[in-house]
């Protein structure tokens, strides 16, 4: 019955009045850490801010350590951790539809930080893997993604990365959805209160980028 009633509501209505979980949000490295913060407070907050804005969203508690020494896998393995708490998560809530991946770079404060109008932000940067055979259209969404982020403070995105080839993962779990997003907000010096203002930023152009496309 609730798959009848929501396919007859309105795109826009259905988004505010969405009671299946939409959006699914996780840290693949949950030990990276800021200045008194870290990026699971930061995914946290995330999800907390979409859920109050009626975008039901589920954030991953389970621990990757745990799958990974369960499994007898190393830490660079900690995508094929997030892999199989997305497919569980996938498994018993088909109805999501986003993905994002919060991580936090190790690049110096000074190339991490931006100021806006008085007001200091952790700067963001969007990977897409080029070992995925429809990594284009991750690439095209995490583009519309970095032009919302960015339109709303001057300075804040650092780009989008494209990494592929010997040495790194390349894929980062984006063959699972073209909206599967690696973010990096800031760096490992970045403030709680400059996280969490990038945070709101990151908010604000999830529910642009998702009105405009869903």
């Amino acid at each position: 019955t609730t798959l009848f009633r929501s396919a007859n509501i309105p795109e826009k209505s259905e988004i505010k009045e969405e009671k299946e979980p939409l959006i699914y949000i996780y840290n693949t490295h949950q030990t990276e850490e800021y200045n008194n913060y870290n990026v699971c407070d930061a995914a946290s907050l995330l999800t907390k801010k979409l859920n109050d804005s009626g975008i039901k969203s589920i954030y991953e508690e389970q621990s990757m350590k745990v799958f990974l020494e369960a499994n007898n896998l190393k830490y660079y393995n900690s995508y094929r951790a997030s892999r199989n708490y997305m497919n569980e998560a996938l498994k018993n809530n088909p109805t999501l539809k986003y993905f994002f991946d919060i991580h936090r770079d190790s690049v110096s404060k000074e190339k991490s930080t931006v100021t806006v109008d008085k007001k200091n932000y952790a700067k963001v940067l969007m990977i897409v893997g080029l070992d995925n055979p429809g990594s284009q259209n991750n690439l095209n969404n995490a583009n519309r993604l970095n032009q919302i982020i960015s339109s709303k403070a001057a300075g804040i995105s650092r780009g989008i990365i494209t990494k592929g080839g010997k040495g790194v993962n390349g894929i980062y779990n984006q063959d699972l959805s073209e909206n599967v997003f690696l973010i990096e907000v800031g760096g490992k010096d970045n403030t709680k209160e400059e996280v969490e203002n990038t945070i709101e930023v990151i908010y604000e152009s999830i529910l642009e980028y998702i009105r405009g496309i869903i």
